[in-house]
């Protein structure tokens, strides 16, 4: 990365054979990939190795073939995955780049990841993809979460979103639209008028 600018000339197209799967693996083919904020800062801190993929991104999956106890061929999963078509996934390894999971979250998940989870069949035929990952992953439990703890909210209140200018702000704006509360999305983190301010 130059003057932290990324080209094309970082990256590559690569084709590399799928290795057999050992006991508790799974295959999962890739649907859809969040390359979040962070990855910028791995690739220009060196976390991100020259010729590696960044595994942190958060993904939905179907399971293509399965070893591992928890993911059934056919499921539709959460998980960690890079920049590529397969990824091969296991319930017992760790996230990559997060702390570990907690013993709840450990239960919960059937996993050792806050990040590898089956999605629920029902959630699966109700909504794609990319709703099931931004709706129901990281920005929109952080924004319902975050408005329930300022709420509940009543159509007369004013809510102020700032310091939350990507989808965690689209969200909790939408959200606040929905309880008919006024709102206004404040890129910069500055109010001009007098609101309630959700933190999140």
């Amino acid at each position: 990365m130059v003057n932290d600018v990324l080209g094309r000339e970082q990256f590559e197209l690569r084709e590399v054979p799928i290795p057999e799967l050992t006991q508790g693996q799974a295959l999962v083919r890739v649907r859809l990939l969040n390359i979040h904020s962070g990855t910028r800062a791995r690739m220009a801190n060196g976390m991100t190795k020259l010729g590696d993929t960044d595994r942190s991104n958060y993904a939905c999956a179907d399971v293509v073939q399965s070893r591992d106890q928890t993911f059934r061929e056919g499921d539709v999963i959460a998980c960690q995955a890079g920049w590529q078509d397969y990824q091969i996934v296991s319930s017992e390894e760790a996230s990559v780049g997060y702390g570990p999971a907690s013993e709840l979250v450990k239960a919960l998940n059937g996993t050792n990841s806050q990040w590898n989870y089956v999605f629920r069949p029902a959630m699966v035929k109700m909504w794609p993809p990319e709703v099931l990952m931004e709706m129901f992953g990281t920005s929109g439990m952080t924004a319902y979460f975050g408005m329930r703890e300022c709420g509940p909210l009543m159509p007369r209140d004013r809510v102020a979103v700032a310091g939350t200018t990507g989808s965690v702000g689209s969200i909790a704006a939408q959200i606040a639209r929905m309880r008919h509360s006024s709102r206004r999305h404040s890129p910069r983190g500055s109010m001009s008028t007098p609101m309630a301010s959700a933190g999140l």
